[in-house]
């Protein structure tokens, strides 16, 4: 059985006391984007680079072994549209909420001599959608459905990270703190009996942690290199759900616990001086770990994901240009391909920075029209 009919099965038993065929499931895959998904920026330069700076740079989420030059804060808000061509192209009257402003990344970080400490928080899973539309592109039939879907998935990853350096290598441990937390939830208004709402939350927590290690060879000189790799364990999340359905016919519950079983991620990535003057290629390749939802009856396979880029800043101005692009590939989930590009802009004087970054994914969804997901991201640096 395919991973969203497992989903479909294991949805209509937890939201109904009475058979399956009298109560809808709250959650249609059609519908939303649960489970999988892309990572999120947690910074304007990662946005810009699509993320194939995330080995190489001391990105929250990424690399451990990454250092920063000096003491920093950087704080980077995002603003995130998800524009839902597969449900307006099949159904009518369609609207949808044009952006949601969320956080990226917030870090602080130090470094003393061969020794470095950060202490950062990221949200690499962040997913928010509110749409409505009339079920149907209209057959002269009955009046059509009006249906509303809020969905909303976000996963905070806080991490305390120590790095040191040795000769041409950096070595990095981090201890990490993940919270997931879902709602999906639908609205239905007809005269169907089986009109109303439907909401699915469930959330939890788990400690993990990642290992890391970079070299570098003469990085500032044309043709200077730096390679890391990063090996992580994120680990099992016990998240209680509660499912609802307030419906015309009757109002049921029913609670249970889902848990994430523990996965993993790995990631290796390259930066490349192609011009002393400030130009460089940037290259990485990930993986994800299957991801299992026991006690949802839901499993997706291994996941993964390549990205390039560009970045160039003369030493004589303030300003550097990125651009990006890259590729996800996540089998088993709704979305199961997406095509990324990024562009960005940096302005540095002294201690003090501004980024800006966007990232923008063609999501391809079955055979329906490309879905957008547009991540927008302001990075603000500053010395202390």
């Amino acid at each position: 059985m395919s991973a969203r009919r497992h989903l479909l099965a294991a949805l209509l038993a937890l939201c109904s006391a009475r058979p399956v065929s009298a109560a809808p499931s709250p959650y249609d895959p059609a519908r939303f984007a649960f489970p999988g998904a892309v990572p999120s920026p947690a910074t304007a330069a990662s946005a810009a680079l699509v993320g194939a700076d995330r080995w190489v740079t001391p990105v929250a989420g990424g690399n451990p072994a990454a250092a920063p030059e000096a003491q920093v804060i950087v704080l980077s808000p995002l603003l995130q549209r998800i524009s839902r061509q597969d449900l307006s192209a099949a159904n009518r009257d369609f609207s949808q909420t044009t952006a949601f402003l969320d956080a990226a990344s917030g870090q602080w970080a130090v470094r003393s001599g061969d020794w470095s400490l950060r202490l950062e928080a990221s949200q690499p899973v962040l997913r928010r959608e509110t749409s409505t539309f009339s079920v149907g592109l209209g057959d002269g039939g009955p009046p059509p459905a009006q249906v509303q879907v809020d969905a909303e998935s976000r996963e905070l990853r806080a991490g305390l990270i120590v790095g040191r350096t040795i000769g041409d290598w950096r070595l990095g441990l981090a201890g990490e703190w993940t919270r997931r937390d879902d709602r999906l939830a639908t609205t239905e208004v007809s005269g169907s009996p089986d009109a109303g709402q439907r909401t699915l939350t469930f959330d939890g927590a788990s400690v993990g942690g990642a290992l890391g290690a970079m070299w570098s060879r003469t990085p500032a000189a044309r043709w200077g290199t730096e390679v890391g790799a990063t090996l992580r364990h994120v680990g099992a999340i016990d998240a209680p759900f509660e499912s609802e359905s307030d419906l015309l016919s009757g109002r049921t519950t029913a609670a249970g616990e889902a848990t994430r079983d523990a996965t993993w991620e790995a990631g290796l990535g390259m930066r490349l001086t192609v011009d002393e003057r400030g130009g460089h290629a940037w290259a990485s390749l990930e993986a994800r770990g299957a991801e299992r939802w026991s006690g949802l009856g839901l499993e997706t396979r291994a996941a993964s994901g390549w990205r390039i880029g560009y970045s160039y800043r003369d030493a004589r101005t303030p300003w550097t240009l990125r651009l990006g692009f890259g590729q996800d590939v996540q089998p088993g989930t709704p979305e199961p391909r997406a095509t990324a590009v990024g562009l960005g802009l940096g302005w540095q004087d002294g201690d003090f920075g501004v980024d800006l970054g966007a990232t923008h994914r063609s999501v391809r969804r079955g055979d329906a029209p490309t879905e957008g997901d547009i991540r927008l991201v302001a990075s603000v640096t500053i010395g202390l």
